[in-house]
């Protein structure tokens, strides 16, 4: 495994004198810097930057120097000659795993990898993982060829605009007379011509107007640039655009699309922590073996789990909010109650980051109010009597002196 640095002179002199660094190498290369540089003693590199088209790249940087750091496995014969001592490199021909800095032909820096399961502090995320690859595959290496398609089209909607933007001439040199000039053109011009010479009447200017097939083309430029979303995993919905048909018309539907969208992001967002749970659990067994506080030493697992969480919290709040729904009902609230239902609301206000406590109140708070309403509720139930209860037509219960004057109306009015 290797890594490209680019380093100042002064970095690199800062590097003298500090433990496993080699002052003498770093010496030889900042005499060659100062004399004839070393920008470009890494050929492959100079043959990528024309190749990316960073054509300058290499003089403009002159006051850099480039250095590689090494992670690998490398015979003790060579860690000997390189300067390390023989308590470090006991055997000569065993191979140890080593990190190394080369500039040029000066090895500046070597020493034994000091993790103890000889892990190599390189990790990657991309886009689109690619299982057994340390590279993905990134947004515009996926869109390439569409991409290309997308500028051509674009391209020929200008050019035809371009060209569908006012008349085009067509001149039979032959009938113009000496001197004018036929590549100019503007209002109100007067030419002159000269007669055929065959005697055959036709026009020395013929005007002529490209058709405009901007339309066509545009509808071109949709249809990749949707291609572009399928091949994406994001539609455009997904990101500001208004769906149009289907489940996107109503609120729910539009809410599980969006749900089944974000399920790429959350795969980009997985394979960061592909990368941040082995970064942090690398620095965690570099303190817990060197750090001399031992008031930070403890026994932990590293786990990033961010995506997951990410998309349990999610599904939760998802499945929370439906069961609010579900149970809002006069039967689920009878067997429930009022505490149960406050419990659910609780519930919905964490996930939402919201002040429970000045949005629910608490089950004493609940328990008062209920006792509150059930005694207004008796003071207002009418005191029963030994009079029979009176019922109107519908079978409903009635009293008062209106109803009994109706009762006693002959018919026929008042």
């Amino acid at each position: 495994h290797w890594e490209h640095h680019r380093l100042q002179p002064a970095d690199l002199a800062g590097m003298r004198g500090q433990p496993g660094y080699d002052t003498a190498s770093i010496d030889a290369v900042l005499d060659i810097h100062g004399a004839s540089g070393l920008r470009n003693w890494m050929s492959l590199d100079g043959e990528r930057s024309l190749l990316e088209g960073r054509w300058g790249e290499q003089s403009y940087n002159a006051t850099t120097i480039d250095a590689l750091q090494f992670y690998g496995t490398v015979p003790g014969k060579l860690l000997l000659e390189w300067g390390m001592s023989p308590s470090q490199v006991p055997d000569q021909f065993d191979f140890y795993q080593i990190e190394a800095w080369i500039i040029d032909r000066f090895v500046i820096r070597a020493q034994i990898n000091p993790d103890p399961l000889d892990r190599i502090p390189m990790w990657s995320a991309s886009f689109e993982a690619i299982p057994g690859a340390f590279w993905g595959r990134a947004l515009p290496e996926i869109l390439a060829d569409i991409q290309d398609i997308c500028n051509a089209v674009a391209r020929a909607i200008i050019n035809n605009v371009g060209f569908a933007s006012g008349p085009m001439l067509g001149v039979n040199r032959d009938r113009i007379a000496e001197g004018e000039d036929a590549t100019s053109i503007y209002p109100w011009r007067i030419w002159e011509f000269l007669n055929h010479q065959s005697g055959i009447s036709e026009p020395p200017i013929t005007f002529f107007q490209p058709d405009l097939h901007t339309d066509q083309l545009i509808r071109v430029f949709d249809y990749f640039s949707k291609l572009a979303d399928e091949y994406l995993g994001v539609p455009s919905y997904a990101h500001g655009d208004n769906p149009t048909g289907g489940a996107g018309n109503t609120a729910s539907g539009l809410s599980m699309l969006l749900g089944a969208a974000s399920k790429i992001i959350k795969q980009v967002i997985a394979n960061c922590d592909d990368v941040i749970s082995p970064s942090v659990e690398f620095q965690y067994t570099h303190n817990m073996i060197y750090d001399p506080d031992h008031s930070i030493k403890a026994d932990l697992a590293v786990v990033a789990n961010g995506a997951m969480k990410l998309f349990v919290k999610e599904q939760q709040q998802m499945r929370r909010n439906e069961f609010l729904t579900a149970t809002n009902n006069p039967t689920d609230m009878a067997i429930i109650g009022l505490p149960g239902r406050a419990e659910l609301l609780r519930g919905a206000c964490a996930a939402l980051d919201l002040d429970v406590e000045k949005i629910v109140p608490d089950d004493d708070e609940i328990d008062d109010k209920v006792m509150n309403n059930l005694m207004m509720m008796s003071r207002q139930k009418p005191q029963e009597s030994g009079k029979p209860t009176e019922l109107d037509p519908a079978g409903n219960p009635v009293a008062g002196q209106d109803y009994a004057l109706f009762q006693n109306q002959p018919a026929g009015g008042m």
